[in-house]
């Protein structure tokens, strides 16, 4: 059959071999690519316990920035009078507060309030792939084409999701660009997620519960293998003490306190 598809009666190709291969090298400078996953050291992470979970990913090759997403099980514990737990958003992103990136020990990006950010950037995503992204997480409930009846779907008590989630205010996640570890030297590439309040990740009200943590975290980016040519390159410019420049923009939230009857107000 596979033969049948690859090749026509005439001997001209009609699709490419039923290989995994075949997309797995999408230019000729890629000799070869696969995925890592990186655990976090601490197993359980939540409001009430350990609130960071950081990861370190040490390399010898070069990292696929656009391929990096993360991946981990949200847990509801029993809570008296509580039936479910309802997320504000089934974009996992309603999980994290903070997200911190450096390269060899230099801060890249530094996003504070991230779920308000992402809510924001999530608003001008078109409906299909909003959908997309909360089924990767907890989700939709409800959701239509009018984009602002989105609810998120409850978690019962005792329950738990497994969600996937890539960042979408992250600007050096989105740079384009592959990432050259060259042997992990200085420590890599270090990311640093803090959980948000039990109460602002998730519904607070009448049997609601805001009792949740989250547990097996893991990080996954794809590592790529360049040809001699590019990668000798890069390594003479580390070796001579050149920079590596990669240009991206970057989202920036900021927390100002005001007299009045609003003492608080977020700007992004």
């Amino acid at each position: 059959m596979e033969s049948i598809l690859a090749t026509g009666s005439d001997g001209q190709s009609l699709v490419p071999e039923l290989s995994p291969q075949v997309y797995q090298n999408q230019a000729s400078y890629v000799i070869s690519r696969s995925q890592t996953t990186t655990s976090c050291p601490v197993p359980v992470v939540g409001p009430t316990a350990v609130r960071t979970a950081k990861f370190n990913i040490v390399d010898a090759n070069f990292l696929d920035l656009s391929s990096l997403h993360f991946s981990w099980t949200v847990n509801v514990g029993a809570t008296a009078a509580a039936a479910h737990c309802v997320p504000l958003s089934a974009i996992p992103h309603c999980w994290i507060r903070r997200m911190v990136i450096k390269v060899n020990g230099a801060t890249v990006d530094d996003i504070t309030e991230l779920s308000r950010v992402e809510s924001q950037l999530s608003m001008f995503l078109s409906t299909q792939k909003k959908r997309n992204l909360g089924d990767c997480g907890t989700g939709w409930a409800t959701g239509s084409d009018v984009g602002t009846d989105f609810l998120a779907r409850h978690i019962p008590v005792n329950g738990s999701r497994r969600c996937t989630w890539r960042p979408l205010s992250s600007g050096f996640l989105s740079c384009g660009r592959f990432l050259p570890m060259m042997g992990g030297a200085a420590g890599g590439l270090s990311i640093e997620i803090e959980c948000e309040d039990a109460a602002d990740a998730v519904l607070n009200g009448t049997g609601n519960s805001t009792d949740w943590n989250l547990s097996d975290l893991k990080i996954h980016v794809d590592s790529v293998t360049l040809t001699s040519e590019i990668t000798n390159d890069f390594a003479d410019l580390l070796l001579s003490g050149r920079s590596i420049l990669l240009p991206y923009q970057q989202n920036q939230s900021s927390v100002q306190y005001r007299p009045g009857p609003q003492a608080m107000s977020r700007s992004r």
